[in-house]
């Protein structure tokens, strides 16, 4: 491949690229009871950012209810959104 086609293709991918830095979150979603909530001190249907007295809530919630888990946080959100919207991406020739 001539050396200016390998550049088109490359500059075309480029203008395809996507990156996103960011906190990475972890959600964990319970049903729980009263008692374990006045235990932490947590509010029904309330999100925290979990702190060190909450460390040995993950081993019990895990013990006592069916824990759901989902990767999250504001730039990998965003991020899933704009790929479903973004046209495919272009392969780069080998070199």
């Amino acid at each position: 491949m001539p050396a200016s086609s390998h550049q088109s293709v490359e500059k075309a991918s480029l203008q395809n690229a996507l990156f996103g830095m960011g906190n990475p979150l972890l959600d964990i979603s319970a049903v729980v009871d009263k008692d374990f909530l006045d235990k932490y001190g947590l509010k029904p249907n309330d999100q925290i950012l979990a702190e060190d007295k909450h460390k040995e809530m993950f081993d019990e919630i895990a013990k006592k209810s069916k824990v759901e888990y989902h990767a999250g946080g504001s730039t990998q959100n965003s991020v899933k959104i704009a790929q479903v919207g973004s046209p495919p991406q272009v392969e780069l020739a080998e070199k």
